[in-house]
Formats: C-alpha cells, structure tokens, sequence
C-alpha cells in the first residue's frame, strides 16, 4: 500500500520513536503546513492523534533527529519564518508505514521521512541539536 505511494520506500517498525516538526500557534502544536484558525488540526502533548485522511497515507515525521532538525532549519531560511514558531518534538508512533526520501520539502535538500496512522507528543521540550 505504502509502496503504491512511494515507489522506493522501506519498511519501518509497527511502533517506535521519532521526531516531529510542528508550528507553534497560541501555544499549541500544528502541522506546519496548516492554518489552525482555520480549523486545520491542533495536537496536544500526551494526546493520541490518529490519521483519518486518505487511506494510502499518513502522518510525516521522522526517525532520525538530524533529519528533523535540518528540515527545521530549512523551512524557517526557505519560508522566512521566525525559529520560535517551529519546533521539532519527540513522539511515540503506531501504525508505521514506510520510510522514503522526499525531494519536494524545500529548496535545500531532500529528507528521509516516514509516514505513521497515530502518533503522541511525548515532551513538550523542544530538540534544538
């Protein structure tokens, strides 16, 4: 299925850790390429979020720190944005899906993401480096 997707993904664990970027808004967490204002998702800390989208995908997020920090550090030069409005939170994920690289985030590089069907903010405590 996730194959369909993404011709040359990889398997992940059915659940595990990773590392979420999220934007900060009136200090709650979103996706961040979300409008919350304008009823776009809201995920609090401890919450299970579970995806109820399209069948075939899922929630981006990433296995590997780096990888979270420098799509960070990428979107705030690529967009303009201020560094305290994105911040990048651990998570316990269920429902993995796959691993593959993405091309089209920003103008810098390519990432190595995942997708997942449910994933929980475990800390509030934002990764820096």
């Amino acid at each position: 299925m996730y194959n369909e997707l993404h011709k040359d993904s990889k398997p992940i664990p059915e659940t595990g850790t990773g590392w979420k970027l999220f934007q900060v808004f009136d200090g709650n967490y979103a996706p961040i390429t979300t409008i919350p204002e304008c009823g776009d998702p809201i995920f609090q800390i401890n919450e299970v979020n579970i995806w109820n989208g399209y069948k075939n995908h899922g929630f981006c997020f990433f296995l590997y720190k780096s990888e979270a920090i420098n799509l960070r550090k990428d979107w705030i030069r690529d967009g303009g944005y201020y560094e305290e409005d994105y911040v990048v939170l651990p998570i316990k994920y269920a429902g993995g899906m796959g691993t593959h690289q993405e091309d089209n985030i920003t103008d810098f590089h390519s990432y190595q993401i995942a997708l997942c069907k449910e994933f929980k903010i475990t800390s509030e405590v934002p990764v820096t480096c």
